[in-house]
């Protein structure tokens, strides 16, 4: 995967790259028992500007695939991933980030203005995870959490849920799966002296 993201503006810091192709390596075994854990795909990502990029994915057995790929971008603010690591920033750097700009509606459920991303941003950081109802595909709802790290830059993992309505669990069970995940990689990168 090197070769996909070695291009990515994010990484051109050579301590940093470093430091996200550790945290794939470690985050790899932990996505890949969410996935075992709630039967849907599992994302691992950053953010660049008002992008998530995708890191590393998790498929699950379903023949259902989204069109998401390691190396691809996607508006933050239409993904739980996005507006996961977006709940990092201020919300001046939001402003900052997003000037005046309308955002961009991917779906009818996306949000359209800084204001109501705002707002989203400070319930997301009362809760500690993000959601995303149809609002970057439509009939996928996400979840996702940030994993803290002690330095560098945050990623967050995310849980891509096919329509929900017809899981046997409810959303909660998808939010506690994937911050107990978020958690766990960021123990394991927390006990490496050089991160």
């Amino acid at each position: 995967h090197n070769r996909i993201v070695m291009g990515v503006r994010a990484f051109e810091v050579g301590s940093t790259f470093v430091r996200q192709i550790d945290a794939v390596e470690m985050a790899k075994p932990i996505l890949r028992d969410l996935v075992e854990e709630v039967e849907q795909i599992a994302h691992l990502g950053l953010l660049d500007g008002t992008n998530v990029i995708y890191l590393w994915k998790e498929e699950n057995k379903s023949p259902v695939q989204l069109v998401s790929a390691i190396g691809r971008t996607l508006s933050a603010h239409a993904t739980a991933m996005g507006k996961a690591l977006l709940a990092e920033l201020s919300d001046e750097e939001l402003r900052k980030l997003y000037g005046q700009t309308e955002l961009e509606r991917l779906t009818p459920s996306t949000i359209d203005s800084v204001g109501r991303l705002i707002e989203e941003i400070a319930e997301i950081r009362a809760r500690g995870f993000a959601t995303d109802y149809e609002e970057s595909t439509p009939q996928v709802v996400c979840f996702s959490s940030v994993v803290p790290v002690p330095a560098g830059i945050p990623v967050a993992i995310s849980v891509s849920v096919i329509n929900l309505p017809s899981c046997p669990h409810p959303a909660e069970f998808y939010s506690d799966a994937v911050c107990r995940a978020a958690r766990r990689l960021s123990e394991r990168l927390g006990s490496k002296a050089k991160f």
